[in-house]
């Protein structure tokens, strides 16, 4: 009898110690951005894709929020990722901005006993890249529903870094270059007056351009250079907007637009 009582015993610990590692070793699931780092040039779209991994098989709903430096990257759009474009259910996807550099992203799928499938892609994040640095794209919140619309537990979020890079140069734009370009402004921080060195095609085309200086919201301060106007290669922003008044400190962008290329670069301007 003390030998069974024994053996049942040892079988039990052997269960429970199979329960425990069981829950020690098993973790819910995680979501991704990927790549996990990008490097790309100044005034650039790119697009980051938000994964699940296989730790769990079915879910439905999901909700994230994001943030960013604004003055490195902005967001563009988002869409549906491929686990829910090829799932077959009536989906409501959006995206809205909660405050500059934070934005919601968040799908619901019908009806109500619908699912989806990991592991795969659950939506496509896509920037523009307006000025030089690194930031990371970071999750502020995020959670994953099950097919009963419960949270599920235990969710990791690991979030994406991305480098912006001056293909250009420090200051000087490719004056051989057979295509428009846009050097850093300089001084940077600047006390009020800056200047920017704007490379114009070897074989002119007649290609409309515009040079102008946005805020970090992206309205238009000033318009330096439109259209066929041809002020030389070094413009000058005096700090002042088109009414003439001076803007106050803060973040502000040169940004050269033609028909085939949009460049952007920082100026940091203290008064």
């Amino acid at each position: 009898m003390k030998s069974l009582i024994r053996k049942a015993c040892c079988i039990g610990f052997v269960l429970l110690g199979l329960s425990v590692a069981g829950t020690a070793v098993a973790a819910g699931p995680t979501i991704s951005l990927q790549p996990a780092t990008t490097d790309v040039g100044v005034g650039v779209e790119f697009d980051l894709s938000l994964m699940i991994d296989a730790a769990v098989d079915t879910f439905s709903n999901f909700q994230i929020v994001i943030e960013f430096d604004p003055s490195i990257i902005q967001f563009v759009d988002a869409f549906e990722g491929s686990l829910y474009t090829s799932a077959g259910h009536q989906t409501f996807f959006d995206a809205m901005e909660e405050s500059l550099g934070t934005w919601e992203v968040f799908e619901v799928i019908f009806p109500s006993t619908s699912f989806i499938l990991a592991p795969g892609e659950m939506v496509i994040l896509r920037f523009l890249t307006l000025a030089e640095g690194t930031t990371p794209i970071d999750f502020l919140s995020g959670s994953v529903m099950d097919i009963a619309r419960n949270p599920l537990d235990s969710l990791s979020m690991v979030g994406a870094i991305v480098n912006v890079t001056d293909p250009v140069g420090i200051g000087f734009p490719d004056e051989n270059s057979d295509r428009w370009e846009l050097g850093r402004p300089y001084p940077n921080p600047s006390p009020g007056i800056s200047v920017v060195r704007l490379a114009r095609p070897r074989t002119p085309g007649g290609e409309r351009h515009r040079l102008a200086v946005y805020d970090i919201r992206g309205r238009v301060v000033r318009v330096l250079e439109s259209g066929g106007t041809d002020s030389g290669s070094e413009i000058l922003w005096d700090g002042r907007d088109t009414g003439g008044a001076n803007v106050s400190s803060g973040i502000y962008f040169f940004k050269l637009e033609t028909r085939n290329r949009s460049i952007s670069r920082k100026l940091i301007l203290v008064r």
